[in-house]
This record gives structure tokens, sequence and C-alpha cells, in this order.
């Protein structure tokens, strides 16, 4: 078995007969070529990939067609065609750096442009600051951690809740908002996608809401010393009483 190379001319799109012509003037058999629109890629989503596993990206351009590959840098992975303006890549994980991505709908011809890709190093959770909270919600929390990096789509999700957005404050540190919740004790885990969130042995708990009905007497002395009965939904617990900026034990 053996080969011969050629070079395709340029050629309207459509369908061909391609054959090989001998010097003397002899030909073969003919076989079907396509010559197809030339592939544009326009933008990843997202740009980058945090994860030790690989993460699936959206590349969106025109003219893509089934069979059509990616490269992440010298790495190439099958792409999944969803239309000719959108496919789904697989991202394997690689050392932290920034590649170029390209596409191909042969595996010959890669696209002229490309866009930037960045591995970035695995982000890790090391602590919570609180890690306990009323039910009631509202609360900032601070994750403390590694390696974290901004982007429009952080996200943070108590437990198997709906994500809310984090605030990214440096690579250490990301505050996130507690939703309401019952009293639970719940994973924290955040996320630079929107897609693939960065899990931790850390947990935090939702206390009991804690509501007030009622105060009586609802007045008394200056000096102090009045034995006040507070009603409301409390769960068994050590409470304390706060007037105005003075705690006193219940």
């Amino acid at each position: 078995y053996s080969s011969v190379v050629c070079q395709t001319p340029s050629h309207s799109a459509g369908s061909v007969g391609a054959n090989i012509v001998s010097l003397t003037g002899s030909g073969s058999e003919s076989l079907h070529y396509e010559f197809v629109p030339r592939t544009f890629l326009r933008a990843v989503q997202p740009s980058f990939s945090a994860s030790q596993l690989g993460s699936l990206v959206t590349v969106l351009g025109i003219n893509f067609v089934a069979g059509s590959v990616c490269k992440f840098g010298q790495h190439v992975s099958q792409a999944a065609f969803t239309t000719s303006t959108m496919l789904l890549c697989f991202a394997p994980s690689q050392p932290e750096s920034e590649v170029e991505l390209a596409v191909s709908m042969n595996s010959v011809d890669f696209t002229d442009h490309t866009v930037p890709f960045a591995f970035m190093h695995p982000a890790t959770i090391q602590r919570l600051d609180p890690s306990v909270g009323p039910g009631s919600g509202g609360k900032t929390v601070t994750v403390n951690g590694e390696n974290f990096f901004y982007t429009p789509n952080l996200q943070c999700r108590f437990g198997s809740g709906s994500p809310s957005p984090g605030n990214f404050i440096s690579s250490y540190q990301i505050r996130c908002i507690t939703p309401s919740s019952m009293p639970a004790n719940v994973s924290v885990s955040i996320s630079f996608d929107g897609e693939d969130y960065v899990d931790s042995d850390n947990r935090y708990v939702f206390l009991p809401h804690v509501g007030i009905a009622s105060i009586y007497p609802s007045f008394g002395f200056v000096s102090g010393n009045t034995i006040v009965s507070v009603g409301g939904n409390f769960a068994p617990g050590k409470y304390s009483c706060k007037f105005g900026e003075l705690v006193v034990p219940a």
C-alpha cells in the first residue's frame, strides 16, 4: 500500500470527484471529495479550566461540521457537534499555562484565528469564617483558600441549594452571602464558571431561627434588675439578651 500527497486547489463549495492522473495520462477510479466553507472561530466559554478532571467548554464560531476537533495548545480532543455555530469540547487537565485554542473540521486544517485559553491551578477551600449562622440567612461568610481568581460567573453554593453570586476579594478569599435555610449542617462549594464546583470538607451550620414575639414588661427602672420575659420561637439552647449595646445572660 502506498500513497500520493496532493494539495487541493481553491474551489467553490460542493462535491467533486477526486482521482489520480499518471504522467501517461491514465486516470484512477474517482472518489468523492467535498469542498466546504472555511471554519471561523469566535469565542470559547468559559475561557479557562480550573478542574483537575478537565472541563467541558462551549466553542462558538461559523461553519462547524460534525466530526470537528478542538486543539488546546498541542492537545487535540474530539468535539461534540451541536450546531454549525456551536461545539462542545473537553479541555483536558494540564499544568498551569495559557494556550491557543483552534478548531478543525477534518483534523488537518485548523482555523487561522485562535482564541486564548487558560489552564488554572486548581483552587482549594481551607476554612470558613464564620462557620455557623442563623437560618434566616443574609450573613457574610468568608471562604478562605488558595488559587482563587476573578470571574464574572463566580458562585457560592450551600449544600444542594441554588447558587448565589460570590464576591472575589483576593486569591485567598471569596465572600458569600448565606441563603435562608432550615436548621442544617451543609457543605460549602464555589464555582468559577457556574458548572464545575470546588468542594471541601468544611461545613456550615444553619441554626434554628430565633423569633421574638413579645416582651413583658416593656419598661423598667434605669437601675436595672427588672426581670423581663421574652416570648417567641426558641429552640432548646443557651441564649443571651441584648438591651441596646449591653448583653446579659438569659
